[in-house]
């Protein structure tokens, strides 16, 4: 089979070096053919290395996380497709012939290995719902929620059957709540969610979106209005 391991960088070259560096390190496939495309957003010419064969594009203007990803899709075609961000670090080995057949023995569609933050602390990379009422209770209240609805798009391993008959992402949300839409969506057609592995990696959060009158900000609070207005109205709701 075929495994197509997806990074978009914008402008952040030595985050995505010392990720494929790591992979090199850590990331292992005797069964599967694997290979890596790396999206740049900028006009900057890096060249990168890895072990896997890779592909690797420059867009002449930015694309935003969905759009980007499903790109790399559609150029790649793969099995399984693993969405992984530039500030990811694989820290321990990740042995993706044990992965895919936990995957396909459990019917599982959508994973996320365990993600640590830099201190070592575990992640929120399994979230509830985001409702009104699910945010305030883990932003404002700081209650930790038992019930999980979507991965962190951080990292996300996907079965490429489950990503290609839901479109991919939805491209109408820039860089934020699409990872959300897109698990959503999967739950409403079936899809399995559930952790597979036991293997942690690291991720230091560049949390752009909690700079005060960040452009980060703005399109992040822009993509939960979409995601709500899109629950109310359905689908078809426009850009």
């Amino acid at each position: 089979m075929h495994i197509a391991i997806s990074i978009v960088s914008h402008a952040q070259s030595s985050l995505v070096k010392t990720l494929l560096a790591s992979m090199d390190a850590h990331v292992t496939s005797k069964e599967h053919n694997v290979t890596i495309i790396v999206t740049e957003n900028t006009t900057l010419s890096n060249e990168f290395y890895c072990k896997y064969p890779m592909v690797q594009i420059r867009n002449l203007s930015r694309k935003g996380f969905g759009a980007n990803h499903n790109s790399a899709f559609e150029y790649l075609d793969p099995d399984f497709f693993l969405i992984v961000n530039p500030d990811i670090e694989f820290t321990e080995p990740f042995n993706l012939d044990v992965l895919i057949k936990e995957m396909e023995a459990s019917k599982i569609d959508i994973t996320s290995p365990i993600i640590l933050d830099k201190d070592g602390s575990l992640e929120d990379y399994k979230r509830s719902d985001l409702t009104v009422k699910n945010l305030l209770k883990r932003k404002v209240l700081k209650i930790t929620d038992t019930k999980f609805d979507w991965y962190a798009g951080m990292f996300l391993i996907v079965n490429g059957r489950i990503f290609r008959k839901l479109g991919g992402f939805d491209t109408r949300f820039f860089m934020y709540v699409e990872d959300c839409d897109f698990c959503n969506r999967a739950l409403q057609i079936g899809c399995k969610l559930e952790d597979v592995t036991v293997t942690f990696v690291k991720h230091d959060a560049r949390r752009e979106s909690r700079k005060i009158f960040s452009k980060h900000l703005f399109w992040h609070i822009q993509s939960l209005l979409k995601y709500w207005l899109k629950k109310i109205v359905g689908p078809n709701v426009t850009k």
